[in-house]
């Protein structure tokens, strides 16, 4: 499970994984009244937690890896290693519950590229990937994403995830998460050149725009095309 999240106010919980079959059983992800990130329940044998200080007002990519033959669970935050446990209470993913807790007291987080796979690539792979919203992977299924473009896509239950959320709001994002460019080819044919390129983040495109300077700071739009949105397209 990976998201990036912002939190506006100290002392609060944010993410809980609960499992279907017995509610009471959960692990919960927060912050205490000085920033420190903890995890409850807290179990001292082993467990190792690395303290960690998240700002107000400032997005964190979390990466939760859980292994439920293990049953361990790994946690990264901005590709820092931050705690490591038992993950016992759930007995596997059919039985998972993702769930981000509201109304506490008025306090309020924005959670951003929720994705949820069955990992098999090394964790660097997800830290170098974080900041895409098309994030791909040789060896990893990806079960469900969440890109909170619409209140609908948010609600509805994907490949047996249940998502639960209350009192949100959908607002303009401005998390660290960026579309793929595609990839430029320059030819030179006798003297003139030719661009080409294709791929990168093509869902996301509506068009593109080619534009020219010849002082490096002020650059004119001369070729405008719209965006068909298909893998094979070269432009």
């Amino acid at each position: 499970v990976e998201f990036w999240m912002k939190l506006n106010e100290p002392e609060i919980s944010f993410l809980s994984l609960r499992s279907k079959s017995n509610p009471q059983n959960k692990y919960t992800l927060g912050i205490n009244n000085f920033q420190i990130l903890g995890i409850s329940p807290f179990a001292a044998e082993g467990t190792s937690i690395q303290q960690t200080f998240l700002s107000k007002n400032a997005w964190y990519h979390f990466s939760l890896i859980t292994d439920f033959n293990s049953r361990r669970f790994k946690l990264y935050v901005d590709g820092r290693f931050a705690a490591s446990g038992g993950f016992d209470l759930i007995s596997d993913l059919n039985d998972l519950l993702i769930e981000f807790p509201a109304n506490q007291q008025g306090k309020i987080y924005s959670i951003e590229q929720l994705r949820i796979y069955d990992y098999k690539n090394s964790v660097d792979a997800s830290f170098a990937q974080r900041h895409y919203k098309d994030a791909q992977f040789d060896s990893s299924r990806i079960i469900t994403r969440f890109n909170f473009d619409d209140m609908q896509a948010v609600t509805r239950k994907r490949n047996n995830i249940n998502l639960l959320f209350n009192n949100i709001d959908l607002t303009r994002s401005d998390a660290p998460v960026f579309a793929r460019s595609p990839e430029l080819n320059v030819s030179l044919i006798q003297t003139m050149y030719q661009l080409e390129w294709f791929g990168g983040d093509y869902r996301q495109a509506q068009r593109y725009i080619l534009e020219k300077s010849e002082n490096g700071n002020d650059f004119t739009p001369i070729f405008r095309i719209d965006a068909d949105r298909t893998a094979e397209r070269r432009y």
